[in-house]
């Protein structure tokens, strides 16, 4: 048992060593950056397909590339705030449209 608690100090000790080296917690992924960088796949697949895609479309295409429903639509949110996308709807349903730069 007591094995198992130095284990665990040992490791509290390395990840706040870490986090002075860094800044950042260990095992935490930059979020901003893989935003951004998912965006630029969202912007280039839209751009791909002729500017425009419906959600269904933009889903299949996350999902075929593991991206998780949450993430790409936290994506989406961020792009269309940036005024980089347009929601609208394309015969009835809902579309993303690339703004022209």
């Amino acid at each position: 048992m007591e094995t198992a608690s130095i284990k665990t100090e040992q490791r509290a000790e390395s990840k706040a060593k870490k986090t002075e080296e860094t800044g950042k917690t260990p095992g935490t992924v930059s979020r901003i950056e893989r935003l951004e960088e998912l965006e630029e796949m969202i912007v280039e697949y839209i751009r791909k397909r002729g500017g425009v895609v419906t959600k269904d479309d933009l889903v299949s295409w996350a999902r075929m590339r593991g991206i998780k429903t949450a993430m790409l639509l936290r994506a989406i949110d961020s792009l269309s705030r940036k005024k980089m996308i347009v929601r609208r709807l394309c015969d009835e349903k809902l579309c993303y449209e690339v703004k022209s730069p």
